[in-house]
């Protein structure tokens, strides 16, 4: 799963909850497979605390169904973009 251009709150370092009272400054932009496993481990969990009785296989194929292909080949974006709401689903 590729992240790119994943924003995420309080992750820069300038940023100080509590203490700096510009919230825009508090996003970033990372990417990358660092963020990518953070995302995609936090998705399988929501998958395993709604149906924990799943096997590995399974979820290999609920994430793999849960993207979108971004235009490249699939040695540079792998299965796609990860989209969360899918898996809600």
């Amino acid at each position: 799963m590729l992240a790119s251009n994943v924003k995420s709150l309080a992750s820069d370092i300038t940023y100080i909850p509590g203490r700096t009272s510009n919230l825009l400054n508090a996003y970033t932009v990372k990417s990358g497979t660092s963020i990518a496993s953070a995302i995609i481990s936090g998705a399988i969990a929501v998958i395993l605390e709604k149906t924990p009785n799943l096997t590995p296989k399974d979820i290999k194929s609920i994430l793999s169904l849960s993207t979108i292909g971004i235009g490249e080949n699939k040695f540079s974006q792998g299965k796609g973009l990860f989209v969360f709401d899918k898996i809600l689903k």
